[in-house]
């Protein structure tokens, strides 16, 4: 599946019940207690700006949290995102994923990708999800955020009945990088290109830890 697709798969949404009473963040380190149990220290640097709700096609629906790192003029210079999500209960849903460029992560493997894309894009194509919602949220916030993007993502299934899964999102501007969308190849496999994405890969590494739990 092309990258802009398969984003347009993952995010489409919108807005849900409020986030659960079993996740607390404390500035930089989010404990949950469920869906997964886990501990994750965001890098300093980072301001936690909050959570919020989302659905999917009305057959999913999870959180979003949201921290930033941005100048004094509140352009956004990185993202940081933790999405919990599931599928309800009586869809017969599951998450299966074919094995993708698998990272080791604490205890557990993460399959991960990353790409370039342009939000609005997403936005004509599918109103309401969670990239437009975290844009509103941020902007309601006073932080402005660029519309050309590269993501990076680890994602993983949780292996009870495989209903939940746990994503992590590291989003940094294109422009920062020296790339626009009008550059960037359709499929997103040259030479150089791949070579941004391995950086920026490195970079989402570095901008969290897991902890014990």
């Amino acid at each position: 599946m092309k990258p802009i697709l398969l984003l347009l798969a993952l995010l489409a949404g919108g807005a849900a019940a409020p986030p659960t009473a079993e996740r607390k963040v404390n500035a930089h380190v989010l404990r949950s207690e469920r869906d997964p149990a886990i501990a994750l220290k965001v890098a300093d640097g980072f301001t936690y700006l909050g959570a919020f709700p989302f659905t999917i096609a009305g057959i999913a629906g999870g959180e979003r949290h949201v921290w930033v790192d941005a100048g004094k003029d509140k352009r956004i210079r990185r993202m940081f995102i933790l999405q919990f999500e599931g599928y309800f209960e009586g869809t017969g849903r599951r998450y299966n994923y074919t094995p993708r460029n698998v990272t080791k992560l604490g205890e557990n493997d993460y399959n991960s990708n990353g790409f370039f894309y342009r939000d609005a894009d997403l936005f004509k194509e599918k109103p309401g999800t969670e990239a437009e919602l975290t844009r509103k949220f941020v902007e309601d916030k006073g932080y402005t955020l660029d519309a050309e993007q590269v993501l990076y993502r680890f994602y993983r299934s949780l292996p009870d009945d495989h209903r939940n899964e746990f994503l992590i999102f590291h989003i940094e501007p294109m422009a920062d990088l020296g790339i626009a969308m009008k550059d960037v190849t359709e499929n997103q496999d040259t030479e150089r290109e791949k070579g941004l994405v391995a950086a920026a890969r490195e970079r989402a590494l570095k901008a969290f830890t897991i902890l014990e739990h």
